[in-house]
């Protein structure tokens, strides 16, 4: 069983674009010798290539790792024949039948290992992460490719004008800062569910005190991305103004979980949707005049309600020598 998701060049919008799938290798020896024999090819059917991992037949090349191997020799059989009654059912049902049967065998395997016909391979953690966050209830939205533009040729323009300018935007990519702003996102989202319970307020504090400033700014005035998110944003602002008025101890710890959790939320609302979606446009940007939604990035950067330390000086020796990151870097 691999995850597959695009590899650098192509990074994953989401985790709704990693798809679970069977290497099967002996088919794959029967009906194809030709790539049976060489290293690092598997197969993925075309419709989960293009409506859950994003790739184009246009030599995209995509990345995948081991989570699980067989026990037995005839799983693939075994498991085609207890998702029988799917076969009527759309691509999309069938996917995620197919998944939620693989985070069944994952359970039996942790329950009854020796009775399981599935064994862990090189990564299992990770791809029941991907399993697991696939879920129905926890998958983030479906990220589509983007519609592409061509790159114009203007009247009277030469083709070498028309080439150099579309090769000037092409290297200037912006999928650097586009996929970083969207990692900040999701590890701040993230912050507020793993913060220990003694520093919760404090982080509070200081998310509602940015989020203010952030308002009384104006800089997102005029964004037409603002009003999505303006009663939210509002809403964890007033948390510093409203704390001092809760003086019962368990309502305060209730109204500071609720606004971290509404945090939480609107943070990876944004991460996971439309920075998602700006992220695939920049991705084809080499293919396409399309440029990113720039009004969105700026959102989405004004969101990160404190800088991301590791990721500024990730490059700094130093940082890898001490017990923690030191802020005079």
């Amino acid at each position: 069983m691999m995850p597959w998701s695009p590899i650098t060049d192509r990074p994953s919008p989401n985790v709704s674009a990693v798809a679970i799938a069977i290497n099967n290798t002996e088919i794959l020896k029967i009906e194809d010798p030709e790539a049976y024999s060489k290293s690092g090819v598997a197969y993925l059917s075309p419709w989960t290539a293009k409506n859950i991992a994003i790739t184009d037949f246009d030599r995209d090349t995509n990345g995948y790792f081991v989570g699980y191997l067989p026990q037995v020799p005839d799983l693939p059989e075994q498991i085609r024949q207890q998702l029988t009654t799917t076969v009527e059912e759309s691509p999309a049902d069938r996917h995620e039948a197919g998944r939620s049967h693989f985070a069944n065998l994952i359970d039996q395997m942790q329950t009854n290992p020796d009775q399981s016909p599935i064994r862990p391979g090189d990564y299992p953690l990770a791809v029941q992460e991907f399993i697991d966050r696939n879920d129905p209830d926890l998958k983030p939205p479906n990220i589509a490719t983007q519609p592409k533009e061509k790159h114009p040729w203007h009247e009277g323009e030469s083709r070498s004008a028309a080439t150099w300018r579309a090769w000037q935007k092409t290297a200037d990519s912006p999928i650097g800062k586009v996929a970083n702003v969207g990692m900040i996102l999701q590890s701040l989202a993230w912050e507020t569910l793993y913060c220990p319970e003694e520093k919760k307020e404090s982080l509070l504090q200081e998310i509602s005190s940015s989020y203010e400033k952030l308002l009384k700014s104006g800089k997102l005035d005029n964004n037409p991305h603002f009003r999505d998110i303006q009663d939210d944003l509002k809403a964890i602002a007033q948390a510093r103004q409203e704390l001092p008025k809760i003086t019962d101890p368990q309502e305060r710890q209730i109204y500071i979980q609720a606004q971290l959790d509404n945090t939480h939320e609107l943070l990876s609302s944004i991460a996971n949707g439309a920075n998602a979606e700006n992220l695939q446009t920049a991705v084809d940007s080499a293919k396409s005049h399309k440029g990113i939604d720039e009004e969105l990035h700026k959102l989405a950067h004004a969101l990160a309600y404190k800088p991301h330390h590791l990721r500024q000086h990730q490059k700094d020796a130093g940082v890898y020598l001490h017990n923690k990151l030191s802020r005079a870097h």
